[in-house]
């Protein structure tokens, strides 16, 4: 028969406090590293211009045509309609 001998438990907290810590997430310089070339590819690959936007927009101007063709009680029909909404939204 052979002897079993348990390796002393002190001895094995030694030999793993004594290795340095790991991180998941990799070591500091790993995760510049990560962040930097993030970075360059979320760069965007083209110039965007904005255009200006036309002073008034074509719905603008055929809703306030419509306007101006409705008899009297059409407009105050429109208006009161308007008004209900403004009062449902709160802004009166």
């Amino acid at each position: 028969m052979s002897n079993v001998v348990k390796f002393p438990y002190s001895a094995s907290r030694r030999v793993h406090s004594k290795k340095p810590r790991r991180s998941k997430n990799g070591t500091p310089e790993e995760r510049s590293t990560k962040e930097a070339k993030a970075a360059a590819a979320a760069q965007p690959s083209a110039t965007v211009t904005r255009l200006p936007l036309p002073r008034g927009t074509m719905l603008d101007r055929e809703f306030r045509a419509k306007l101006v063709e409705l008899d009297e009680s059409g407009r105050q029909f429109i208006s009161g309609y308007m008004q209900a909404l403004l009062d449902q939204r709160g802004l009166r």
